[in-house]
């Protein structure tokens, strides 16, 4: 069974420098299937998409036109 993740990385960028971002896993088992490292330095709102993608059982085949959705609505 599929399920999403958040995660956290930092991205070094010159002109801004180092910020934290979160991203969204798609995980089989232990296996990342997809990943999207840099959606929002916005974690409650990526946490938000992740629950609503598993809540709604998201297709890893759709899981970049559902989440582009999600972010649409914003």
């Amino acid at each position: 069974m599929l399920r999403y993740l958040t995660s956290v990385s930092t991205i070094s960028q010159p002109p801004l420098g180092d910020y934290r971002t979160h991203g969204i896993m798609v995980m089989d088992g232990d296996r990342i299937v997809d990943e999207i490292e840099d959606v929002s330095p916005d974690g409650e709102t990526v946490e938000r998409w992740v629950r609503a993608l598993n809540r709604g059982e998201a297709s890893v085949l759709h899981f970049r036109e559902v989440l582009e959705d999600l972010m649409a609505q914003e």
